[in-house]
């Protein structure tokens, strides 16, 4: 047919395709797989071809069948191959047959069994792209000798924007761009989250489809990527609330539990992400899932192997926790607070940022009873929370600020509290300690309100200790604010201080030689109340 295509014999093309359709009625395999082994990108002739086949339901059903088994490597071959020198190559028979797809999806005459093979069709789909991803595929015509250079990436997003053409959902389609679009993993999540959220808001009726067909792969023996791209495009349902559809986002955070035990870290964060759908659900849900999801959380917060795991860990758990029964918060408390404690001193900004915040959000259940169990716990982080207050990382500030007004608030200092929600970091940490030993002193609330308030921040003197050997100039400026002005706002000191006052002064006096000259006129400044104070512990003894 393509000789036939160049001479005076190219007005039987039509004839000779109806003829190959009704040879493919009889060989359907034979047929198909002599149509894949043309050269790509498919000619006229070949194309006739496919839109011969099209014609005919039954006979494209088949067609599909075939196509979908050769496609994903005909049960022998995987769709790429690693060359020698490290590049992937997509298959031929793999690429041809997802541009067979295309183009007979493209004749827009299969609208009825592309709605009944959608989800065969969907997650074939997107498997093959991510498959395709960073892979290449060059072809030399035979006529010319000239190479051809296609992107097998490029030719899986068509497919699939052609999918949805067929059916008549041109929007969702149009989320599918292709222009100077790179082959990453990366790409292919943001396209189809953009994909997931159009199919929410104009083709509802598509989404359980969808699901139903990656749930097989985001917890079966599938590659990395595709268990990647699977479990992101499950997350971004949760995250879009199921569409709406209670059961069918239970059933996606059901999964999204088990993938948070993926050996892959980009799965695991994925899966963690998609956790924020808990709010969504049904009370009944909720109380059903908790338990299971508190303890993702935690395993996420574990993860030793991904930082950006614990830090995604961290920050959903920040934000579902409030949604969770009380009953599982508060039997897990101690357990939280354990695993997290130590990302308040020792990990990034962000991780501390989080940390802070959940700290802050757990106020929600800090009634009854549990306001005693709840302060008491705010007691062991709220030195470190004060020394960051005013860090140049908004967001730990922020939340640092958050919570403390929040502390103060449950300590019975509302004046303090209000102080908090309006003070600026760029008022500076020592006018902040001021104020709260101020307000300590005139007793914000009551005798029982300064007595908790003041046991919170004299506990936190054993904390901050060891600030004074931070790395950070600014930490160890505001460790000698915060134990200057916590120790001296005392009026009696107690023969059992001796030793904690000591370490206060000594730690003082070494920061007289400071590098940094900020550190050194901070401790300079405070050295004599703190000397003062030290005849006053001798003369008592």
């Amino acid at each position: 047919m393509t000789v036939m295509a160049g001479d005076e014999t190219s007005d039987y093309l039509p004839r000779v395709a109806a003829n190959i359709k009704h040879l493919g009625v009889h060989n359907c395999r034979g047929v198909v797989t002599s149509l894949l082994r043309t050269e790509l990108p498919f000619d006229r002739a070949c194309k006739l071809i496919w839109g011969q086949i099209a014609e005919d339901m039954k006979l494209s059903q088949d067609v599909f069948d075939i196509l979908l088994e050769l496609g994903a490597g005909g049960g022998s071959d995987q769709p790429v191959r690693m060359l020698p020198s490290g590049q992937m190559m997509a298959e031929h028979i793999s690429l041809a047959s997802i541009c067979a797809l295309t183009t007979l999806m493209d004749t827009h005459k299969l609208e009825s069994l592309c709605r009944q093979e959608f989800g065969r069709l969907f997650s074939h789909l997107v498997t093959m792209a991510a498959h395709f991803v960073n892979a290449k595929f060059e072809n030399r015509r035979s006529e010319t000798g000239s190479v051809i250079t296609l992107s097998p990436f490029i030719v899986g997003l068509e497919a699939l924007r052609s999918l949805f053409s067929a059916i008549n959902c041109v929007v969702v389609a149009h989320e599918i761009k292709t222009e100077h679009t790179l082959g990453t993993i990366f790409n292919l999540r943001q396209i189809m989250t953009r994909v997931v959220k159009s199919v929410v808001l104009h083709a509802g009726h598509l989404l359980q489809m969808c699901v139903s067909s990656l749930l097989p792969l985001s917890n079966g023996n599938t590659p990395d990527h595709v268990r990647e791209i699977s479990i992101s495009i499950l997350a971004d349902v949760a995250k879009e609330k199921g569409g709406g559809d209670r059961v069918l986002l239970t059933s996606v955070l059901t999964s999204l539990l088990r993938a948070v035990s993926d050996p892959l870290p980009k799965a695991r964060e994925l899966a963690l992400e998609g956790l924020i759908g808990l709010q969504h659900c049904t009370m009944s849900d909720i109380d059903t899932l908790a338990e299971n999801a508190l303890n993702a959380f935690i395993v996420g917060i574990e993860d030793e192997k991904s930082a950006d795991v614990s830090l995604t860990a961290l920050r959903v758990l920040s934000q579902v926790i409030v949604f969770l029964p009380r009953t599982v918060v508060e039997n897990s408390l101690d357990l939280i607070s354990f695993k997290v404690r130590p990302y308040l001193e020792m990990s990034s900004n962000d991780h501390r940022a989080a940390v802070v915040r959940l700290y802050g959000r757990l106020s929600k259940f800090a009634e009854d009873g549990f306001k005693t169990q709840y302060l008491d716990l705010c007691q062991t982080v709220i030195g470190p929370i004060l020394l960051y207050s005013n860090c140049a990382h908004n967001p730990t500030s922020n939340a640092c600020l958050e919570t403390l007004e929040t502390i103060a608030n449950l300590a019975g200092h509302p004046i303090l509290a209000d102080y908090l929600a309006k003070y600026k970091i760029s008022k500076g940490f020592e006018q902040l300690m001021e104020k709260a030993v101020v307000l300590q002193e005139e007793g914000g609330g009551g005798d029982y309100v300064a007595n908790t308030f003041l046991n919170m921040l004299e506990t936190s003197v054993g904390q901050c200790l060891g600030y004074f050997r931070s790395t950070n100039p600014s930490l160890r400026k505001n460790a000698v604010i915060f134990l200057s002005k916590v120790v001296c706002q005392e009026k009696e000191l107690q023969v059992g201080d001796e030793e904690l006052f000591s370490s206060v002064l000594g730690g003082t006096i070494d920061l007289l030689k400071d590098p940094d000259i900020e550190v050194r006129k901070t401790a300079a400044l405070y050295i004599g109340d703190l000397v003062t104070l030290q005849a006053k512990l001798q003369a008592n003894i």
